[in-house]
């Protein structure tokens, strides 16, 4: 398993607070990998390292030329929470 699928298999199933959320990811990929990540909440359709199409509404670009992948997140909203249901790898 490469490093991108570990650290996206360990954000899939978390909840993290709304007002919290981009910055938490944030401090979650710069404790696993040292490097800023840009985010961005458009949904969009993807196309992952499979080949397969995913519609996603949270994608993090590490702002780092030594990441083949951009981390692509399914969010839903309930109770003031945030859950990571599901999660993509996108070839950068």
């Amino acid at each position: 398993m490469n490093k991108d699928q570990k650290i996206l298999d360990e954000l899939i199933g978390k909840k993290i607070p709304l007002e919290d959320f981009e910055m938490e990811i944030c401090r979650i990929f710069r404790i696993k990998n040292g490097t800023k990540l840009i985010c961005n909440n458009i949904p969009d359709t993807i196309c992952d390292i499979n080949g397969e199409f995913h519609k996603v509404n949270f994608r993090c670009i590490p702002d780092s030329p030594r990441w083949d992948n951009m981390f692509c997140l399914v969010l839903e909203h309930e109770d003031r929470m945030v859950l990571i249901k599901e999660g993509y790898l996108e070839k950068l």
